[in-house]
């Protein structure tokens, strides 16, 4: 009896102890699958983030390069100068439709003069003479800064983003070429990839330039300007004071991502592009796998002690498996870091990388020079050769240059056929130094068909005061100058 009641005391510690055990497993499995949830979903929206903005920047280059060939045509702007805008219409009239055939978002084609009076908008050629000065603020800065700005601004006749550019032709400054794009193009793109569905916002007091007004249903400042399969009964639920937001309902889990911004032209947010896509299998099979896993300790506990050591190392094995899993989830949202700020073609930074940096470099008031350069007659390599050769012409260049700079010097392509190096904690003297040899080395450098190429540079040290603005202006200026000095040369 005495023996019994010992028995019942070691099996009632045990009892507890498996207890103690099996509960606490279950709490470990609870946090365990918690975390890989939100693993899954900060991967799931970085991915969506970096195919947001490199669909952003392809965008942007692709509607420069396309500006670059209208602003070349002697006939456009000889048109454009002159403002015979039936004749330009007619002249363009088969270009704007095709693209709009390419890119179904493609809308807004819009020239305008140096006051911001409306010459031509090929999406609406009956409107035109109207001063754009204060409805549309980026055509005024680009008017008076010539330089390129981008961003979404809502128009009289529409919501679009903007690609708005100086029209500069042979040195003489025309007015502004501005191509628009439909906000559903960074949804098709999300789309495509993610099979999400989303909401288009815009900023309620943004909408009161429109000639046709329209109610739209609110949400907070914004107005709910499109809905892509995206179920009205989620509206109400939206906070977009959080970036991520998991909504359940009729049995069903959804991730909801709040921050896909679309700036204007001084970087503040205009509109915004809410998505949600469907997670339910992965928390239905996490769920799953939670009981299951559970379940079996259970029974494992219950059957017999000796076997606990073999079940955890086989769940430990499972914890590994796993987080190599998360490993490799982590090494491809890298590597699309990595991508979103490398130039595709050339494999060397982009400009939206070297913009980042060229700031947070001189913020750290680090010392020394940038050099600006780009091709000389580029326009006639491809127009003689064709783009395929153009674009060897540009892999070349870019080795060149890279075998002749340091570990630490910092090189880009700014876009088309400009490029720009940060050469640190070198003096101006010996930067120039260094352009002339980078000047030399792509003049004596055999290119395929033996085609002669020469560079143009610009060479300025970075100074205490300067800002990235005001550095890339200054370069630019040089490089300028150098090619009104006959190209192949370098001005600093």
């Amino acid at each position: 009896m005495k023996n019994n009641h010992i028995a019942l005391k070691y099996m009632f510690a045990l009892s507890f102890i498996l207890a103690v055990m099996f509960l606490f497993r279950v709490y470990y499995d609870v946090k365990h699958y918690d975390s890989m949830l939100e693993v899954q979903k900060q991967t799931l929206t970085n991915n969506m983030v970096s195919l947001f903005q490199s669909s952003e920047k392809s965008l942007v280059d692709k509607y420069r390069i396309l500006n670059t060939h209208f602003i070349n045509s002697n006939l456009i702007a000889h048109y454009f100068k002159t403002k015979q805008r039936e004749k330009l219409y007619k002249l363009l009239k088969k270009d704007y439709e095709d693209i709009k055939e390419i890119d179904s978002n493609f809308f807004v084609m819009h020239f305008i003069d140096t006051n911001n009076i409306t010459v031509l908008r090929m999406h609406k050629p009956e409107s035109y003479d109207d001063d754009l000065t204060i409805k549309r603020p980026i055509i005024a800065s680009v008017n008076k800064m010539l330089k390129t700005q981008t961003g979404f601004e809502v128009g009289k006749n529409g919501m679009v983003y903007r690609v708005t550019v100086p029209f500069i032709h042979n040195g003489e400054h025309l007015g502004v070429l501005e191509f628009g794009i439909k906000p559903e193009y960074f949804v098709d793109s999300l789309n495509e990839k993610y099979d999400v569905n989303s909401l288009i916002l815009v900023k309620k007091e943004k909408l009161d330039v429109l000639i046709k007004k329209k109610e739209y249903q609110q949400l907070g400042p914004y107005a709910i300007v499109s809905k892509i399969n995206f179920p009205e009964k989620f509206i109400k639920t939206i906070d977009l004071n959080q970036s991520t937001q998991v909504i359940y309902t009729n049995h069903k889990y959804y991730l909801l991502y709040t921050n896909l911004n679309l700036y204007d032209y001084k970087g503040e947010v205009v509109s915004k592009i809410l998505v949600m896509k469907d997670i339910t299998s992965f928390i239905d099979n996490k769920n799953s796998s939670l009981l299951f896993v559970n379940l079996l300790s259970l029974i494992v506990f219950l059957i017999i002690i000796s076997l606990m050591y073999i079940i955890f190392n086989q769940f430990s094995s499972e914890i590994q498996k796993n987080m190599k899993t998360i490993t490799i989830l982590n090494k491809k949202s890298k590597y699309l870091h990595t991508k979103a700020n490398t130039d595709e073609l050339t494999s060397i930074y982009n400009k939206r990388y070297f913009d980042n940096y060229l700031e947070g470099f001189i913020k750290l008031g680090n010392k020394g020079s940038i050099i600006f350069f780009d091709i000389d007659h580029f326009k006639d390599i491809n127009d003689t050769y064709g783009h395929p050769i153009g674009d060897k012409v540009l892999k070349s260049i870019s080795k060149c240059i890279r075998e002749h700079i340091r570990k630490n010097d910092t090189f880009a392509r700014w876009g088309g056929e400009e490029f720009v190096i940060i050469l640190h904690n070198l003096e101006l003297d010996m930067a120039i130094q260094k352009a002339q040899q980078f000047r030399k080395c792509i003049e004596e450098y055999q290119f395929e068909k033996n085609i002669p190429v020469t560079i143009s540079l610009g060479v300025a040290e970075v100074e205490e005061n300067d800002t990235k603005n005001e550095l890339m202006k200054k370069v630019d200026a040089l490089l300028y100058k150098a090619k009104n000095n006959g190209r192949n040369c370098i001005e600093y």
